[in-house]
């Protein structure tokens, strides 16, 4: 028997809404498609009732049998309702004020898609253990995907209504399973070559979320540290001489230590970078890493697990918005989490043939990563060394002899560290970043450990006084909010399935596991001894758990119990929901224009012909990483010198005139970085004959 609202009776209100929410789409396209930006959140909130009109409508066109295309509208739906719950801005992190919820829009499609919910869940077959086991997964999505505060109210009303819309999500996804098992086992095949396109794909969106969100351009003071070290690599230098006034050239994260200027950062990735540099395509060498990602995880599921294992988990890392949003900037950590593959790779290869080629290529792996992110190496290599001790490699000398080829091969990386740093500052343990801490704020601000005199720096997103376990505690619990929000942007919480692979443990345990587990465990246990969270890009210092948790969840995806539920089918279609509707909205809301860093000062220099000028930049005289400043400075050649512009600060009288008698050839304009990213630099001084100039005009709504 058809339930009354979904009898082919009313299939002229079903047509109407499908009609409506298909004009929605087409006038938000229309109007989108109007102005120069490609997200705009005041368009985007629209997009929230157009989704459930179609999923409505979707819903009353179909009699009571589970539907897919019903189904995935829905999720799509609810991811919406959730973003149109969290924060926004440059430190948004999770859900926002309280006062979302008094919305009225925001209310009234959360009526609308509950009440369409509860018809699909009175069609569900009474079984109360099942959804006994789906309102606990919810309950427990619900608290991890909830940020803590300094206020204990907020937090413990977004667990329970963030457990509410879980469960509902949950609900469309029990009825999609339903709907995929219906449609019978061989419902869709996977291409042969799906690694190849994978990789092509996550290339391709990863160049293009650089390129329409990020801009070509780095936002983050890490990722201008490390353009600009790369600059001055590439052209065969490891440092600079110190410019004719440093206040006026002074970048975050670097150092005018002794008439020497250099990046404070680890030269792995910058010699990396370097190569880009050169090549005139430095925002392309992340999306090749996220490319070799996924071929060398392909590579290693098959060996490790099998082709169904490692087709889902590629699938779900290629699809996944952290994935992707980190791969499209200048960041170290993709180059950290290839290196780490590459070293399993290896590892694994050497188990078969040419053990002591392998490993001395593994080693090398590790060798960059430490020579990228050290602290993150340690942590890496003591997780291989558990996997390692748990084969019981001492049985066979040939196996012993292959470990220790594979870390005697890694000292590569700190002794090069150590040498570097020797030519850098006169003193191998002179530790650059330690160095810059100490002179900018306090000694000893920046270590590892706990103690009251760690980490004061007045950091407006430091949670407490010194560094402290109940810090790091809400640090785990931070970072575990936002993967569980960004790793697949599912609206029922990325963590569902880890949680399930916990849960079947037993039943699931194989050998190769344990790798992935410590991979998870030991970044979050080292990383809690450090007093920055890291919220850039995601739980960016965690980083190196993100291959680990999708590998793990596809393991629980594919098991025997889940096939019986095509959950694998269902996880790869909430994903492609979590791309479309989370990915979009988080680049919109989030990462375009991200911290206050624009394009303004490149467009302008297109415009006006300023070769061989001596640019100042008006009003960022303020914070090492203003982002005025930070708009211009990324143009700059590492030795100033050339025709290309020079961008500096205006500082003050004495040090125009210093930079003055430094380049008295190059003639002097003064520039105007408007303080809303989006909007026009302008040219407020230019030299007598320059013409009159300005940047193409760009809408902002």
């Amino acid at each position: 028997m058809n339930h009354p609202l979904t009898s082919r009776r009313l299939p002229v209100s079903a047509g109407l809404l499908l009609g409506v929410g298909a004009a929605g789409l087409a006038a938000l396209a229309i109007n989108i498609a109007g102005v120069d930006l490609l997200w705009v959140h005041s368009q985007l909130q629209w997009r929230t009732p157009v989704l459930i009109a179609l999923a409505i409508g979707a819903h009353l066109l179909r009699r009571s049998s589970p539907s897919v295309s019903v189904a995935v509208l829905h999720l799509a739906a609810v991811g919406s309702c959730i973003t149109d719950l969290m924060a926004t801005g440059s430190w948004a992190m999770g859900w926002g004020p309280l006062a979302h919820v008094n919305d009225c829009l925001t209310l009234l499609n959360l009526c609308v898609i509950s009440v369409s919910t509860g018809f699909a869940l009175a069609r569900i077959e009474p079984e109360a253990r099942l959804l006994t086991k789906v309102a606990l997964l919810a309950v427990a999505s619900g608290i991890a995907g909830t940020a803590l505060g300094r206020q204990p109210l907020p937090p413990l009303a977004w667990a329970l209504f963030g457990s509410v819309i879980g469960f509902m999500a949950l609900i469309w996804a029990l009825e999609l399973s339903r709907a995929v098992v219906r449609r019978g086992p061989a419902a869709f095949d996977w291409p042969a070559r799906l690694d190849v396109i994978l990789a092509l794909w996550v290339f391709a969106a990863a160049a293009t979320i650089s390129v329409l969100v990020f801009e070509g351009i780095p936002h983050v003071p890490d990722e201008t540290a490390y353009l600009f070290h790369a600059k001055y690599f590439a052209e065969g230098r490891l440092f600079l001489p110190v410019p004719p006034d440093v206040a006026a050239f002074e970048l975050m994260h670097t150092l005018d230590d002794n008439g020497r200027w250099y990046s404070i950062f680890p030269p792995g990735w910058p010699a990396v970078l370097a190569l880009g540099v050169r090549a005139g395509i430095p925002t392309l060498l992340n999306p090749l890493l996220a490319a070799a990602t996924i071929l060398l995880l392909f590579r290693i599921l098959t060996r490790l697990y099998g082709r169904r294992v490692a087709t889902l988990a590629c699938t779900l890392l290629a699809l996944s918005p952290e994935f992707l949003l980190m791969s499209a900037g200048l960041m170290s950590h993709p180059l950290a989490v290839v290196c780490t593959l590459v070293a399993a790779y290896a590892m694994l290869r050497a188990e078969t043939s040419k053990p002591f080629d392998w490993a001395a290529l593994g080693g090398l792996a590790l060798g960059l990563l430490a020579l990228t992110r050290l602290f993150e190496a340690a942590l890496v290599v003591a997780a291989f060394a558990v996997y390692f001790l748990s084969q019981k490699p001492w049985q066979s000398r040939q196996r012993v002899l292959t470990v220790c080829v594979f870390y005697c091969v890694s000292l590569i990386g700190p002794v090069a560290t150590l040498l570097y740093q020797q030519q850098l500052t006169g003193n191998a343990f002179a530790d650059p970043i330690t160095k810059y801490f100490d002179r900018h704020f306090y000694p000893g601000s920046n270590r590892l450990g706990f103690g009251p005199s760690i980490a004061n720096l007045g950091w407006a997103n430091d949670m407490l006084p010194g560094h402290s376990p109940l810090e790091a505690a809400l640090h785990v619990q931070l970072n575990t909010q936002l993967v569980d929000t960004e790793l697949f942007g599912w609206p029922f919480g990325s963590l569902v399935a880890l949680l399930l692979f916990i849960a079947w443990r037993k039943r699931l345990w194989q050998r190769a596991d344990l790798l992935f587990v410590c991979l998870i465990a030991f970044p979050i246990i080292g990383q809690a001894f450090y007093w920055y969270s890291g919220a850039d890009f995601g739980a960016r210092y965690w980083y190196q758990i993100v291959v680990p948790c999708v590998v793990l969840s596809a393991r629980a995806l594919t098991s025997d119990y889940a096939e019986r539920y095509r959950l694998r089918r269902v996880a790869v279609l909430a994903s492609v929901c979590g791309l479309l509707v989370f990915l979009p909205w988080r680049a919109a809301t989030k990462y375009h224009n991200y911290r206050g860093v624009g394009d303004s000062v490149r467009r302008l220099a297109q415009t006006c012909d300023m070769r061989r000028g001596l640019v100042l930049v008006r009003g960022a005289a303020g914070a090492n990483d203003s982002p005025k400043y930070a708009s211009a400075a990324f143009l700059n050649e590492a030795s100033l010198g050339g025709e290309p512009p020079v961008f500096a600060r205006e500082v003050s009288a004495d040090a125009t005139a210093r930079m003055r008698a430094a380049w008295p050839a190059r003639p002097l304009w003064v520039i105007e970085v408007p303080d809303d990213p989006r909007g026009n630099a302008r040219v407020i001084e230019r030299p007598v004959n320059a013409p009159e100039c300005m940047a193409a005009p760009v809408e902002v709504p």
